[in-house]
């Protein structure tokens, strides 16, 4: 996953072995950790970590038509993580900047330890570790 800043917006651009489904999880994992808690809105609390099929909740499937968004996160769990995806292509999205920043400041953290999770996943996948009831990983 490498990501650039381009005009104020952040792309995200996988590498070929990186499974789509896995690197949208990897950054809705990594924005509900990193975003900020309001324990008493929340029914798990501080320490929770998303599960795959939590994340998959806010994954489409297909990119939606007229727009190609792929990734809705408001608050989740008493977490603000204000997270928006849009697919541009294969391999290609970017990030509603303006709409994290507005609520969680700059993105470069999150997107940081996406990519972080998204090489321990991949490694978990290469050596046939990777469990997972979420969506299938084709």
């Amino acid at each position: 996953m490498e990501i650039k800043v381009i005009d104020g917006v952040s792309h995200i651009f996988l590498d070929e072995d990186e499974p789509e489904i896995i690197a949208l999880r990897s950054i809705a994992k990594a924005s509900f950790k990193d975003a900020s808690l309001d324990e008493q809105l929340s029914i798990n609390g501080p320490n929770y970590q998303m599960s795959d099929d939590e994340a998959d909740l806010f994954i489409r499937r297909e990119p939606r038509s007229y727009d190609g968004l792929v990734v809705e996160m408001a608050r989740v769990d008493g977490r603000l993580c204000n997270t928006v995806l849009y697919r541009v292509g294969v391999g290609h999205f970017t990030l509603y900047d303006r709409y994290f920043e507005w609520s969680r400041g700059e993105p470069k953290k999150m997107l940081q330890d996406a990519s972080i999770l998204l090489q321990t996943t991949k490694g978990a996948l290469a050596t046939g570790r990777y469990i997972s009831s979420g969506l299938p990983v084709a």
